[in-house]
């Protein structure tokens, strides 16, 4: 009779794991999505307005670094990095979904969601800080802050790894 209790009650919990495993990949994804849709529209709305020898330009994150960079080769150094950082963020949001990482892929995420969180603090603070008369700051580097920041939270931290590092899922912490 105790055999039969434990056959069932090992099913049942195998059927628990299995729907907790469902959710966690779903809520994985999700965050995911979100964090990669708000770096990509953050890289898309206009990040700042300004007057540059009686020409407007109104540029995004994206074009800021092409179109600026013309006149002044600062916009150019800053930006062009910050768009290999997205397109690596991009990337590695996209591959966590298999939920197989190892220890590499888990210490180039936390050096990824590191990287992400400075670029968006670095765009940020160009933002706010007005090089000259006629800038006006757009909403671009506050959307891409979030995306990074949500990025950041399942990259860089110890409790959004444990989602998606194989040797970590499934391990109850204190």
């Amino acid at each position: 009779m105790d055999a039969v209790v434990d056959d069932d009650s090992m099913r049942e919990l195998r059927r628990v794991r299995e729907r907790v495993d469902r959710l966690e990949n779903a809520l994985l994804r999700l965050v995911s999505l979100i964090a990669a849709a708000l770096v990509v529209v953050g890289l898309l709305l206009p990040y700042a307005a300004f007057d540059e020898q009686d020409e407007l330009y109104d540029e995004s994150m994206l074009t800021i670094g092409f179109t600026a960079g013309a006149a002044d080769a600062f916009f150019a150094v800053t930006f062009l990095p910050l768009l290999v950082v997205a397109g690596a963020t991009l990337l590695f949001l996209s591959l966590i979904g298999k939920r197989s990482a190892g220890r590499t892929g888990e210490r180039l995420g936390v050096v990824v969601g590191w990287l992400v969180l400075l670029s968006a603090a670095g765009a940020g603070l160009l933002a706010i800080v007005p090089s000259g008369d006629g800038w006006d700051a757009g909403p671009g580097a506050w959307v891409y802050a979030a995306g990074a920041a949500l990025a950041f939270v399942v990259l860089g931290t110890e409790q959004g790894r444990d989602f998606w590092v194989a040797e970590r899922r499934g391990k109850i912490r204190p």
